[in-house]
């Protein structure tokens, strides 16, 4: 039946054919399985007739066989005469030898066919003695015969099935016939009953028809019953009397509003003369443009005395910030007990949170005022990325958090863009997930979205299992001074600027950002950047990094994170890795793997669930385990207490965490003694802040084990410690050789000493200036490497002074100008430029971080 057709056919019908249906199959599955019943159960019975008389004939004739005595057999086979079901009988002795058999057929003396006697034999199947065999229209069904409890032959039995199949062919004729007579009182009856239903529907179907046609809302369908059909006619009719009803009203309003539009052409008239007064006010309102005009002029010069104010307050408050944040460095480096310490540390974050305040502030003025420019120059995206984490890294394993980072796909390490303004959103959404994460990860994934041409866009996502944000926070978490709470701000601070930063400044790298978060339960923020790739190809590091010999390393790690983002870079690198959990893990796997031992192993000493010293000490003292080369793992903390303890022998086999490229590599290429690799690539770069981390933790652990004393061991004098600290306390980079001259020109006697302060600590001569007049006359006099210069000084700025420096460079035909770095707190948009303008060479922003100028130092000093 065609479904789309059925849908066309008339009520009547559809539940004729509908019910029809019903009956056709309930009668037939009846009727079918009426059938199979009945012709299982004459089988049945054909069986069980069939196995009596094989019973009965193999009780009497056993003693005919037992004696050997034919004519008696025979004689009790005949009784199969009265079966006429059997045409075929046999006996068989023991060794299934032919005895007597019988035939239905004496007259001809013919013996039907049998498959299961061969040459007087009986071939019945093995295992077979009392079974019943369909086969070909036959029956054939063996019993075995005993005598006193033995078996002393067989009974065959061959029955003809014709009976069987004629009853099964008047038993279909019969449930034929019951099933049509059936269906023909069915359709009697249904198209009887069907009219009670179809009969509501078509009187109704016919109202609608005459409604339809003739616009007649008088009209009333009949009812017939008080069923649901019943109750369908009443609401049509009502229906309709409710039109006619509003017809009616309609008719009225009709001649009303006919009324009414004569009433309104006369106000028409009315309102044309209102309009000439219109005219005269537009003509007013123009006036009133210009002076709005005149209005935004003035509000345009207003904007950018705010500018000038801006730039004005933070040089003014940059200045005393670089003396407080400078001179906090100092002393921090000073010789102070854990709790002077601990303050002075309160003191230097209260004052670097101020200053990113300050930051943020003015970045979201620029971005508003549309000043706010990126710049695009070629950067490692995934070494910028490496310099955020060596930041917050430590911020992060002192609360016992890991932090990870890898790639989703592979990702250009070079590339165009802004590093500056990459850096800022990474390092605000880090450091925001690193505050509200107390236990867990956080956890970076980067990967490339999309690809045109030379351009491509990047998706990174920032993922934390800390507390979440509630659902009604979200929509707010991007605005300025916005948090997800008041209680989220008085636990965990912040100014809500951050994030709101990071929505403008991806937008400007023409991305966006957003974030998926369930409360109490973790947040992923994620942002999308567009860069250039440049032409140092797409991952030039696989180049400048070779494989490494070592195949395969076990790597002792309970955090699933942590594993997964070392295991990328084992990767890049051609290292197998396979990861354990824990002391029995290791055990186990060691003493199954005998004959195929690591090339080397690496422990996270964080997280371990076991003793690391006395884990260090067994596998030294057996062997084949005392030869594999151990890495530990863990944070700075982590590293300098077990150098402390003495656990640490070699700092070059510790893993810093979070894992950089260069970092693993070097580790394991020290393994293998690949120095002239290492050599070719160069030194590892380490911000500064880590080396005095590790040199200021080192002193703290030391004064811990000092009996008796809250502050430091100081070293005799002459003596220089482990962490590279002096006799007066001060901690020296030894990474920029000394003997290097440099002229400070300052007026601040604060920024004087913070100056002078941090580049004695990195091994630099220094010499300073009080103004710009000073330093040219020790110029004319006096050589230097570098100059240190400040741009607001009085009697001769620091732009003059450079002009005038550079001048007097000319006329003594100077081949190699003194290098002049910018030293100042002016951080407004052009002020960068208009120091290079000047004729300087580099920029430094106050206040001044040690690292940041150690850095410029050795770009500029090589």
């Amino acid at each position: 039946m065609n479904i789309g057709s059925f849908r066309n056919w008339s009520i009547p019908n559809k539940l004729m054919a509908i019910n029809l249906l019903v009956v056709v199959l309930a009668l037939s599955i009846a009727s079918i399985a009426f059938m199979i019943l009945e012709s299982e159960g004459n089988r049945e019975r054909l069986v069980q007739e069939l196995t009596a008389q094989a019973k009965i004939i193999a009780y009497n004739i056993s003693a005919s066989i037992e004696f050997d005595d034919q004519e008696g057999a025979r004689d009790i086979l005949t009784a199969l005469e009265t079966v006429p079901v059997v045409e075929r009988g046999a006996v068989f002795d023991n060794k299934r030898d032919l005895f007597v058999e019988y035939s239905n057929h004496p007259v001809t003396g013919r013996l039907p066919a049998s498959p299961y006697i061969f040459e007087n034999k009986l071939v019945w199947p093995k295992n077979r003695d009392y079974q019943v065999i369909f086969d070909q229209g036959r029956v054939h069904l063996v019993h075995p015969i005993h005598l006193f409890g033995e078996k002393v032959g067989s009974i065959y039995l061959q029955g003809d099935l014709k009976a069987y199949h004629e009853y099964r062919k008047r038993l279909g004729v019969i449930v034929g016939g019951v099933l049509f007579f059936s269906l023909l009182v069915a359709i009697v009856i249904m198209f009887r009953i069907q009219r009670v239903i179809s009969d509501p529907i078509l009187y109704l179907s016919r109202a609608i028809q005459q409604v339809s046609e003739k616009k007649t809302y008088s009209v009333r369908a009949s009812k017939i019953a008080e069923d649901e059909l019943g109750l369908l006619t009443d609401g049509f009719n009502n229906m309709l009397s409710e039109i006619e009803q509003r017809e009616e009203a309609l008719h009225k309003y009709q001649e009303k509003l006919e009324n009414e539009v004569e009433s309104r052409t006369v106000d028409l008239k009315s309102a044309n003369r209102e309009l000439e007064d219109t005219v005269v006010a537009l003509k007013q309102a123009n006036r009133a443009i210009r002076q709005s005009e005149e209005h935004k002029r003035v509000a345009e010069e207003s904007a950018k005395a705010k500018s000038q104010f801006l730039a004005n307050m933070s040089h003014e408050l940059r200045t005393p910030m670089n003396g407080v944040l400078g001179m906090l460095s100092l002393v921090r480096d000073t010789t102070l007990d854990r709790e002077q310490c601990h303050y002075i540390d309160v003191a230097y974050q209260s004052g670097a949170t101020l200053l990113n305040l300050l930051n943020d502030i003015l970045d979201l003025s620029k971005i508003e005022e549309g000043k706010l420019t990126l710049e695009i120059i070629e950067f490692d995206i995934n070494a910028t990325i490496e310099e955020v984490f060596s930041l917050l890294g430590e911020s992060c394993y002192s609360k016992d958090v890991e932090l990870v980072c890898y790639q989703k796909s592979p990702i250009p390490d070079s590339v165009l863009g802004d590093p500056v303004r990459f850096k800022q959103i990474v390092f605000n959404i880090l450091g925001n997930a690193i505050k509200f994460t107390s236990k867990g990860y956080v956890r970076l994934t980067c990967e490339v979205t999309a690809v045109e041409g030379n351009s491509i866009e990047m998706r990174f996502e920032i993922t934390d299992t800390g507390i979440g944000i509630k659902k009604e926070a979200i929509s707010i978490i991007f605005d300025n001074f916005s948090q997800a709470d008041n209680s989220t701000t008085r636990k965990y601070g912040g100014t809500g600027l951050g994030l709101s930063l990071c929505e403008q400044l991806s937008r400007l790298m023409g991305g966006e950002i957003g974030v998926e978060s369930e409360y109490g339960k973790g947040s992923t923020f994620w942002f999308t950047a567009r860069f250039q790739v440049s032409q140092a190809g797409v991952d030039p590091d696989l180049t400048k990094i070779p494989a490494l010999d070592m195949k395969h390393v076990l790597v002792v790690d309970d955090q699933t994170v942590s594993v997964i983002a070392l295991g990328q870079l084992l990767e890049r690198m051609g290292v197998e890795y396979e990861s354990l959990s824990g002391k029995q893990a290791l055990m186990y796997r060691l003493a199954e793997s005998k004959q195929l031992l690591p090339d080397a192993m690496l422990i996270d000493v964080g997280k371990a669930d076991f003793d690391l010293e006395a884990l260090m000490s067994e596998l030294s003292q057996k062997e084949p385990y005392r030869d594999i080369p151990i890495i530990l793992m863990g944070s700075i903390a982590q590293r300098n207490e077990l150098a402390f303890r003495g656990t640490l022998k070699d700092t070059e086999r510790f893993l810093l965490k979070p894992f950089r490229r260069q970092s693993v590599f070097e580790v394991l290429a020290r393994l293998e003694g690949r120095f002239d690799v290492l050599q070719a690539l160069g030194p590892q770069s380490v911000p500064v802040e880590t080396d005095e981390a590790f040199a200021n933790q080192a002193l703290m652990l030391e004064s811990r084990g000092s009996a008796g004393s809250g502050g430091h061991k100081k070293p005799d004098d002459g003596e220089k410690g482990d962490g590279g600290e002096s006799s007066d306390g001060r901690i020296q980079d030894k990474s920029v050789a000394p003997g290097r001259r440099l002229l400070v020109v300052e007026d601040n006697k604060v920024n004087q000493q913070v100056a002078n302060g941090h580049l004695i600590k990195l091994g630099y001569q220094v010499d300073v200036a009080d103004n710009g007049a000073i330093a040219l006359e020790i110029l004319s006099d006096k050589q230097y490497d570098l100059i240190l210069m400040d741009c607001h000084m009085p009697v001769l700025d620091g732009y003059e002074t450079t002009k005038k420096l550079r001048e007097m460079e000319k006329e003594k035909n100077i081949n190699e100008p003194c290098t002049i770095i910018a030293m100042t707190a002016n951080v407004m948009e052009g002020d960068r430029q208009r120091c290079i303008d000047a004729g300087m060479d580099d920029y430094i922003a106050k206040p001044i971080r040690r690292n940041d100028l150690n850095t410029t130092l050795k770009k500029w000093l090589g």
